[in-house]
């Protein structure tokens, strides 16, 4: 078979693809280039660990570019092209015209090696819903491109009927927001037997969303994590970032790490990820970290304290809080440019700097609208909503801003408490000792947004972005060594060099790392005004 016979094959899924309207890509569906299928192919077949010809299911085929790439891959490994895709191809769609598409696809592929009668096995129905479409065990290999269905879009959430069908699958990894991508892990899962490999392409999201955590954990609990593939570039017609998981099922091995890869084709190798870190994280926030380069200091905090003691967190110190829609659109029409009788400062993401609140500075956009000092009307606000205005002012008092979607952790302390947080802003208060003060620097030490990557990265709207919500910024560890944190908390007041403060808190956290003194500062410095 020629190059261009492939092609042609390939050729007959992207012109379904090309065929759908914008409702359809909507819902999710979108051609995989051959290129990134094949690899992805590969990497499951590689990971396979069973003996003779394997079996490889497509879940959710579409046009067919993963049937393509599967048979293609099990033709070099020495089997009948007619064979292939007779017994060793199987796939699924609920869409009609993606079945007839992928069928053709197969037919053309067979065609073009001599093998003109062929009975592709693609069937129509939901993967999802019907579990009886492929006997449980039967399947070696489950790889392809689920669709994409965010349940927050009113476009892509499921139905109450489809709500319940799901739940009495999946159970409790079905409900909130969960991605229906993430369910097709689930349920490639039980289509392979044991040491059969799942390796289905997912929105980064599948890493850290909160509502994947039970897909996250079952997962764990049956199948060993080979390798992630994060690749940081977009590599298909969806607008979203993906990744993917190289998943065999088999006898859990505890002390195993999963090989991170990174480029379009995987071909760059990022390191490993332990299986302990993903287990005792609360997302797969690891496999992203190691992906961009995020140094692991989860071993060196609290390392003199002995094995048994844990630092304590912010969350011991301080309440966390941020505002939601409700105090976003509530505070707008209280907006105003000069100071009134009764005003506080608003401070914007775009305002806080590591250290530092600039309101005044620069300006921000607030609603397409430009301010450079906006203020509150706290009395306007009081007499259009009692419940609005009670929150305002329980945050009149000292506290420190966060901001978020961030290369680093930029906090300023709001000593004169008079500052009002506006929307996504993070809102720290003591509830006691230690001092404003000291709960900025912590939050400013290089070991603390490392720590905050590898548990929480890769939530952020850009690839190299943190983006913390309160309650997470609460499970922040504190530094150890209190002389050397109060000592960082006068270098910040005196507006000292940031290598000094940098090398100072990482003194408080008991770390002697320059390499991620300079990872900080290389980071800080690019996102400093």
């Amino acid at each position: 078979m020629s190059e261009s016979g492939v092609t042609d094959a390939y050729e007959v899924g992207r012109r379904y693809e090309s065929s759908l309207d914008a409702s359809a890509r909507r819902l999710g569906a979108h051609f995989t280039p051959p290129d990134v299928a094949e690899m992805l192919v590969d990497r499951a077949l590689a990971a396979w660990q069973g003996g003779g010809a394997p079996v490889i299911c497509d879940p959710s085929c579409g046009g067919g570019v993963f049937l393509i790439a599967a048979a293609e891959a099990l033709r070099r490994r020495g089997h009948d092209p007619a064979s292939v895709v007779d017994e060793l191809i199987v796939g699924i769609d609920l869409d009609a015209g993606a079945v007839a598409a992928s069928i053709e696809a197969l037919r053309v592929w067979a065609r073009d090696y001599g093998a003109p009668s062929v009975e592709p096995r693609v069937r129509s129905g939901d993967a999802l819903a019907s579990p009886s479409l492929v006997a449980p065990g039967s399947v070696d290999v489950v790889v392809g491109n689920p669709p994409f269905q965010n349940q927050l879009g009113g476009a892509t959430a499921r139905t109450a009927d489809e709500r319940r069908s799901l739940t009495a699958r999946f159970g409790d990894a079905s409900t909130g927001y969960v991605d229906i991508a993430a369910l097709f892990v689930l349920a490639g899962l039980e289509l392979v037997g044991d040491r059969g490999v799942v390796a289905l392409i997912q929105p980064r999201s599948f890493l850290v969303a909160r509502d994947v955590a039970g897909v996250r954990e079952r997962v764990l609990a049956s199948a060993d994590i080979v390798e992630a593939w994060v690749p940081g570039e977009r590599v298909f017609a969806a607008m979203v970032d993906v990744c993917a998981t190289v998943l065999r099922r088999s006898g859990i091995d505890t002390t195993a790490s999963a090989a991170v890869l990174g480029g379009r084709l995987g071909s760059v190798s990022h390191g490993s990820v332990s299986r302990t870190e993903l287990a005792g994280a609360p997302t797969w926030s690891p496999m992203w970290a190691v992906a961009h380069g995020i140094p692991e200091i989860g071993a060196q905090i609290g390392a003199e304290l002995g094995a048994a003691a844990r630092p304590a967190t912010i969350g011991s110190v301080a309440t966390a809080t941020a505002g939601f829609r409700d105090q976003y659109y509530g505070l707008l029409p209280h907006l105003c440019h000069d100071r009134p009788a009764d005003g506080g400062r608003v401070a914007t993401t775009g305002m806080i700097d590591p250290g530092r609140c600039a309101w005044e500075d620069r300006p921000v956009r607030i609603a397409k609208q430009r301010w450079t000092a906006p203020w509150l009307d706290r009395a306007g606000l009081r007499a259009a909503d009692d419940r609005l205005g009670a929150w305002v002012d329980r945050l009149a008092v000292p506290k420190v801003l966060l901001a978020t979607q961030t290369r680093v952790i930029e906090a300023a302390a709001d000593l004169g408490g008079d500052i009002v947080p506006f929307t996504p802003v993070i809102a720290i208060l003591p509830i006691g000792e230690p001092s404003v003060a000291h709960i900025e620097a912590a939050l400013l030490a290089p070991a603390a947004t490392a720590w905050a990557f590898r548990r929480f990265g890769g939530a952020g709207m850009s690839p190299g972005s943190l983006k913390l919500a309160a309650r997470q910024v609460l499970q922040i560890p504190l530094p150890v060594h209190g002389a050397a944190w109060d000592a960082a908390v006068e270098l910040i007041a005196a507006g000292a060099d940031w290598s000094e403060i940098g090398r100072t808190l990482n003194e408080a956290w008991r770390i002697d790392d320059d390499a991620l003194l300079e990872w900080w500062l290389g980071r800080l410095r690019s996102s400093i005004h």
